[in-house]
């Protein structure tokens, strides 16, 4: 969530990964969103124009709420490591999200 100034109030859902390449070709500066009616949003500012198709914010999955939710805390080093061990195995075919992503097992004593 992002405090903006704006208008008008909406939700749509927009694909992270396409978002953010497209941020990254724009240096620090106001940028402007606008959502056009054929589905596409706008991005705009001094150095160009970007358009990009969207879902209605209602399509996008919900998080989930858990009851009683437990953290737990764990060294970056460690996890970076861990991380770069099992990185191989996941995919990045965004036709097979679920095959994208790293199981953990939680236990109280392991991970």
């Amino acid at each position: 969530r992002l405090t903006v100034e704006s208008d008008s109030q909406g939700k749509i859902a927009v694909p992270a990964r396409l978002l953010l390449e497209t941020l990254k070709t724009f240096p620090e500066q106001p940028l402007t969103f606008v959502v056009e009616d054929n589905n596409t949003i706008e991005l705009s500012s001094n150095h160009g124009k970007y358009a990009l198709a969207y879902a209605g914010g209602e399509e996008f999955p919900k998080a989930v709420n858990l009851e009683e939710p437990s953290s737990t805390t764990i060294q970056g080093d460690i996890l970076a490591t861990a991380i770069s061990k099992t990185i191989f195995a996941s995919g990045n075919d965004d036709l097979r999200p679920v095959m994208s992503g790293v199981f953990f097992q939680f236990t109280p004593d392991h991970l």
